[in-house]
């Protein structure tokens, strides 16, 4: 049967949305690929009147967890981990323009052995003109796979020129891994297998910060007027993850580590 996801993408949902899901496990059927789908962008925040800032915020690195529990009995099959080599790639078309000159009197070949003749009587010389489409794998994004030192298998999101992550972390129908479950007699409740995305505070980009109470702004806009909307950008970020339930901590220390989304693993039926 399949579960509804009611926390997909707890916190932020346009900043990472993440998803996950695998088939049903069955009495033939006792292995399972686990699909992950995480998708990165920048979001403008703040619309609703009772936030007191608005900002695009983004985010540079990422992990994506899998949490098992210990009490699940539920293996992850080490050689099925999607390990680190294959970054996500994007394709880049270029387009170049070459000419080349037609002065007067001058001869061209066209296609079928035939020549004419450009007879343009004297005026500017003419070009004729040929785009050169060309394409190339770019990396977009790269990723590492280790283990947290709870033991749960992590993979690191990087983009690889050091902005903001944008777009897809890998292809989902590829499964990130295989699943077993064990035995249990007379258990007929279905496992529960957890996927964060955690950051530290650090990796979030907060790019066109503004105060909306235009009478506040005019308080602050001397001495440490940066740091104080900065501060209130902070303090609406913590309100925002505390109030969906999800870890969070000092949001104004750099390595302060949070969690920005996590979701249940869906269970599928064909």
């Amino acid at each position: 049967m399949h579960r509804p996801n009611s926390n997909r993408a707890k916190l932020l949902a346009d900043i990472v949305s993440i998803d996950a899901w695998h088939a049903a496990f069955s009495e033939e059927r006792a292995v399972v690929d686990l699909h992950i789908d995480v998708v990165f962008r920048t979001t403008r925040v703040g619309g609703e009147s009772s936030s007191p800032v608005r900002f695009a915020l983004s985010i540079k690195n990422a992990e994506v967890i899998l949490v098992i529990p210990e009490n699940e009995p539920i293996d992850v099959l080490a050689s099925s981990v999607k390990r680190h080599g294959t970054p996500t790639k994007v394709v880049r078309e270029t387009k170049t323009q070459s000419s080349a000159n037609l002065q007067a009197g001058a001869s061209i070949a066209v296609e079928g052995g035939a020549k004419f003749k450009g007879n343009i009587g004297g005026h500017a010389a003419k070009s004729l003109e040929e785009n050169i489409v060309s394409s190339q794998e770019i990396l977009e994004m790269m990723c590492l796979t280790s283990k947290t030192r709870e033991g749960n298998y992590r993979w690191e999101l990087r983009a690889v020129d050091g902005a903001a992550l944008h777009g897809r972390g890998w292809q989902a129908d590829e499964s990130i891994c295989k699943i077993k479950r064990r035995e249990i007699y007379g258990s007929n409740i279905e496992p529960s297998i957890r996927v964060d995305v955690r950051c530290f505070r650090q990796d979030l980009i907060i790019d066109n910060l503004e105060l909306k109470n235009e009478e506040l702004w005019q308080r602050v806009n001397f001495g440490n007027a940066s740091k104080k909307r900065l501060a209130a950008a902070e303090e609406y970020i913590k309100n925002r993850i505390l109030e969906e339930g999800l870890q969070c901590v000092d949001v104004s220390e750099p390595y302060a580590y949070m969690t920005i989304a996590s979701v249940i693993a869906c269970n599928e039926t064909e």
